[in-house]
């Protein structure tokens, strides 16, 4: 199966990579922002093809960018069987935490 993992290439992202490919039994592709980065579409697209399951770790900054960037992964991967976003504790949207917004948004989006 493979896999791929956004930010495979960060401190998260890359320990994920580690674990997944750890065994040997998956194709496991750390994907990074200069081979699939949040702000291109079509590069992302292309960077999920032939992916079954996609270990969503999501990028960093001001919320804005950040809301852009987690549609722009969702919607390129359309044909990813399962996504695996990795999240956090909190994401009321009345939340103070800056990230609560985002992860929650995203959270939504993918049960939708």
């Amino acid at each position: 199966m493979r896999i791929a993992v956004t930010g495979g290439t960060g401190r998260i992202g890359g320990r994920v990579v580690e674990l997944l490919a750890e065994d040997g039994r998956h194709d496991v592709v750390a994907l990074s922002s200069r081979t699939a980065p949040y702000d291109d579409p079509g590069a992302l697209r292309a960077a999920f093809d032939g992916v079954h399951t996609l270990v969503f770790v999501s990028s960093d900054g001001e919320a804005a960018r950040v809301l852009t960037h987690h549609r722009n992964v969702l919607a390129a991967a359309t044909k990813v069987a399962h996504i695996v976003q990795l999240s956090g504790l909190d994401v009321a949207l009345d939340s103070p935490f800056c990230y609560a917004y985002t992860n929650g948004d995203t959270e939504r989006l993918l049960r939708a």
